[in-house]
């Protein structure tokens, strides 16, 4: 999987507006990072610039991408979130496919967002495409879905 080097500029442009932020990056961008802070009763707010992938023939094969320690990959599952208690209400997801899942009838779509918005988030933001590994707020051909109300 390729680097993202895009998501460094992502996470300092964030930075000035959250200068307190915790910002996770290369092998720091770990997966138990990441329940780290999504397990911190004091944080409202995670946006995450990482790989997503979303199968479509699979109901539950709805992933994001972290590293490792040693700098490998690991995955996280969205049915994974649900067995953590959280407190986050805004999600940013910055990530390929992220808003993409599986529709069910009577229980709609299967996708990162519906399993944070299971687990008590008020707002996720996901996309339904393949994203470019660059930052920028301002370009106007950016597709984005917003979940929530």
């Amino acid at each position: 999987m390729p680097e993202l080097p895009g998501t460094l500029q992502e996470a300092e442009k964030i930075r000035k507006y959250y200068p307190k932020a915790r910002i996770y990056t290369g092998r720091n961008a770990t997966r138990a990072n990441f329940f780290k802070i999504y397990r911190d009763s004091t944080i409202r707010y995670i946006h995450l610039a990482v790989h997503g992938l979303a199968n479509s023939s699979i109901r539950d094969d709805v992933k994001l991408y972290f590293r490792t320690a040693s700098g490998g990959i690991d995955s996280l599952y969205g049915y994974e979130l649900l067995s953590v208690r959280s407190r986050v209400q805004k999600v940013v997801l910055s990530a390929c496919q992220s808003g993409l899942g599986i529709y069910q009838k009577g229980e709609g779509t299967y996708s990162l967002p519906r399993y944070f918005i299971i687990n008590g988030a008020t707002d996720v933001s996901a996309s339904l495409w393949d994203l470019e590994d660059r930052f920028d707020p301002m370009k106007s051909n950016i597709g984005i879905i917003r979940w929530g109300w």
